[in-house]
């Protein structure tokens, strides 16, 4: 009998809420785990200028000291009339050490201090996802997805912006979907199935894929088949407009 193995991807995150989320979303295709190193080697610093910048600086980083297939992401909201702010410094959008709570009174009070017309509250998610192996990328790719910052809190679910983010064609904030639900809409969703269909093709035709002969011909045909919205790699210099790159 031919011994199996599952394909595993090494996180390169600390933040649980994302692990959980993308543990949730990559199941049950891939085992996700976090990448856990040695206290005498510094976390990457992300000082990228996109979100696809930073993704890629921490897949690259992690993957010469990590062996294996190394994700590594980076998100956060962007809203259109604050010139696509918090963007890339949604986590720190308050200060270096700002709770969730004290970045979302920020955006608020920002969005507050200006003219309650049009489009004064539209937004967007936005997910940079790169993979890599032995210090070399992969692939990448980028979903975004659009909607509109409340006037105030709703639901106690999710994390970060989630309370404050109601999806284009949705009557309720992330923070007050169940997981399933959000995960239809979310940056994050969209991103993992772009990066599934390619994972698909890769089961299929590289060879150096970790996967005993049965298991690589279970996931090429439990796998997603590519979408037809995958986004592709960006063209050099081409920007999104809310701080990430095309998508």
């Amino acid at each position: 009998m031919l011994k199996t193995s599952v394909l595993t991807l090494h996180l390169a995150s600390a933040n649980i809420h994302k692990l959980e989320e993308f543990t949730r979303l990559f199941a049950p295709y891939t085992l996700l785990q976090p990448i856990h190193l040695p206290s005498s080697i510094p976390p990457c610093i992300e000082d990228g200028l996109t979100f696809l910048d930073n993704a890629i600086k921490k897949a690259l980083y992690y993957s010469t000291v990590t062996p294996g297939l190394i994700l590594a992401d980076d998100s956060g909201i962007a809203v259109g009339p604050l010139g696509g702010q918090p963007g890339i410094y949604s986590a720190r959008y308050a200060g270096p050490r700002a709770t969730d709570a004290e970045n979302r009174r920020l955006l608020l009070e920002r969005l507050s201090q200006l003219p309650d017309e049009g489009a004064a509250r539209d937004a967007a998610f936005i997910c940079a996802l790169a993979l890599a192996r032995d210090g070399q990328i992969l692939t990448t790719v980028e979903a975004s997805c659009p909607g509109s910052i409340v006037r105030s809190p709703k639901g106690t679910g999710g994390f970060g912006y989630d309370s404050l983010f109601l999806p284009s064609g949705a009557l309720r904030t992330f923070a007050e979907m169940p997981p399933e639900e959000k995960d239809r809409y979310s940056h994050r969703g969209r991103a993992v199935a772009n990066l599934l269909s390619r994972l698909a093709l890769w089961v299929e035709n590289d060879p150096r894929l970790p996967l005993s002969p049965a298991l690589r011909l279970d996931l090429s045909q439990s796998l997603p088949p590519k979408s037809s919205n995958e986004s592709d790699h960006p063209r050099s210099g081409e920007r999104h407009p809310h701080g990430g790159a095309h998508i």
